[in-house]
């Protein structure tokens, strides 16, 4: 029986990952799994460490920030050759640190299962009753995935996803709620997202239409509010899984829910990611499925998904802003290496017609809802659309080459397996 081993890092260990952890000791109480062990890299500088059940796990390692930074300078010249400064935080960043654990353990996780996870993921399930939304307990995770392991030999690593998604309060999943706000009409088309809820605008992964009734309640300023605050105003769709008996499909659509089964996927690439003037840019993880595929790695999606533990209180503009821009940079670069200059190009203007169309809605908002965050929201869409009309798209390209022939120093492997 291989052993399982859960990896994760964290900047909020008290309120995010606190209960990840809880989730799986609750796992590991509740079907007495056998041969699990536990890696966090705890980055918050100011609370005490997450409290563990050290007695349920074989083996934990923890690194605090002090250690964190040892191991960093310990791998210097990883950062230095892929072109990343150290003075930053990422989302890239927190994928290399995983990614240089790996390094460091390379002997610990050789035959065994490696999930990686972001540290706002719960083990459970959403169902939705008459009673509202519900979360259930009651699957065994780890005897799941090595069930599938053992039906499927050949895959290198699978693409879990999540059942329960808030809409992220930013750009890219604001439009289609605000339209809904001032719409007259009884449904609304909210497109098709991959975990089925529809509500961010862009990443779509097939032209599934879903239609959805206005809710009863009256669309007032409160439920403006919550639009900003990434609380739904639809019922949850929950999906029927069946990990065991749906077949895998090929998928790039990583996030914070990756089971790695052949441990040489862990150190084979580094995460990578385009940078561009004062901006990191995301999706370095699809990126990163990519670079596996092309060194030979099988890389399939699993119809096993689990909980994001998402909470939004307040509204931030300047996070939205930034969080835009990761997302624009992170999308045509992936598009750029993975499917060449004129995807990267049309994605680059479409993400140019939604701002654009999100400018025009919240002009609409301000004249109906006399709001100072209104005039705010407004305010800072009229900034972003200054800043992208001020990109370069030549300059832009000069960058993505950069990255392409980073990505090409990466040989594709002639032999992938060890486990």
């Amino acid at each position: 029986m291989k052993k399982i081993w859960f990896c994760f890092v964290t900047k909020n260990n008290q309120t995010i990952a606190s209960k990840l952890v809880a989730s799986i000791e609750n796992q590991l109480l509740k079907f007495k799994i056998p041969h699990v062990n536990l890696l966090i890299i705890d980055k918050s500088t100011v609370s005490d460490p997450v409290s563990i059940r050290k007695e349920l796990f074989d083996k934990t390692i923890y690194y605090s920030f002090a250690e964190l930074q040892k191991l960093e300078d310990k791998y210097a010249s990883l950062y230095t050759n892929i072109n990343y400064d150290v003075r930053r935080d990422s989302i890239q960043r927190a994928r290399l640190q995983l990614y240089i654990a790996s390094l460091e353990h390379s002997k610990e996780f050789e035959q065994s299962i490696i999930w990686q996870l972001d540290d706002d993921m719960i083990f459970g399930e959403t169902t939705f009753t008459s009673n509202g939304l519900e979360f259930k307990f009651d699957r065994n995770y780890c005897q799941i995935i090595r069930d599938f392991h053992t039906l499927h030999p050949k895959i290198d690593a699978a693409i879990g996803y999540c059942s329960y998604v808030p809409p992220l309060p930013q750009y890219l999943y604001l439009r289609k709620q605000l339209e809904e706000i001032l719409s007259t009409e009884e449904p609304i088309n909210f497109g098709f997202q991959h975990e089925d809820w529809n509500y961010h605008d862009l990443y779509n992964t097939a032209s599934k239409p879903r239609f959805f009734p206005k809710r009863n309640a009256k669309l007032d300023e409160t439920s403006l509010l919550d639009v900003f605050r990434g609380k739904p105003m639809h019922p949850i769709l929950t999906i029927d899984e069946s990990p065991l008996l749906s077949e895998p499909q090929d998928s790039y659509l990583r996030g914070g829910n990756f089971i790695i089964f052949n441990s040489k996927a862990l150190t084979s690439v580094p995460h990578l990611a385009f940078s561009f003037q004062d901006f990191i840019g995301r999706r370095s993880d699809m990126l990163h499925i990519w670079m596996l595929r092309q060194q030979g790695f099988n890389i399939k999606s699993i119809d096993l998904s689990l909980i994001h533990n998402r909470d939004f209180k307040e509204i931030s503009f300047p996070r939205m802003h930034k969080a835009y821009f990761e997302d624009l940079l992170g999308a045509i670069a992936f598009r750029y290496l993975a499917f060449g200059k004129q995807e990267a190009v049309q994605r680059y203007a479409l993400h140019k017609t939604h701002l654009k169309d999100l400018y025009a809605l919240s002009i609409q908002l301000n004249s109906v809802y006399h709001q100072a965050y209104l005039q705010e929201f407004q305010n800072v869409l009229a900034t972003a659309l200054l800043k992208i009309e001020s990109f370069d798209w030549a300059e832009i390209e000069t960058g993505l080459k950069h990255l392409k022939s980073k990505t090409s120093s990466y040989s594709p492997l002639k032999g992938t397996r060890n486990d």
